[in-house]
């Protein structure tokens, strides 16, 4: 599944093992660097893949009203969450990825819940 969120939408990390298929540590975490933001995928061990922009790497932005109570916490400012526990197969792991991509990266999901805090005026 990371490999295909690699390939796919162009995320990148620093945990591969060479130029194989595998990554390194118990959490991994890729990155896209988009024009106004760095979008973090983040595995955890054991079910979930969080993908969203981190409050560490958000020190200019703010929320909007869309954003709601599950979308974000005390470690990111904004993410949506994707069980992977029951992915099995390629063909699983691809429609996870294809859904990724259709509900955060085809729609406006981070424009129309971020936005660029205006930078201050010195008078």
């Amino acid at each position: 599944m990371a490999d295909e969120l690699i390939s796919q939408l162009g995320f990148e990390t620093s945990q591969r093992c060479g130029t194989s298929d595998c990554f390194w540590g118990d959490e991994l975490t890729l990155q896209r660097k988009d024009l106004k933001w760095t979008v973090t995928a983040a595995f955890d061990p054991s079910t979930t893949l969080s993908i969203g922009i981190r409050r560490s790497e958000a020190a200019e932005l703010e929320t909007t009203d869309l954003v709601s109570e599950t979308e974000q916490d005390e470690h990111w400012l904004v993410r949506k969450a994707y069980p992977y526990a029951g992915i099995a197969n390629a063909v699983q792991a691809l429609a996870l990825v294809g859904q990724v991509r259709q509900e955060l990266f085809e729609t406006e999901f981070f424009d129309s819940r971020l936005t660029v805090r205006p930078a201050a005026t010195v008078i």
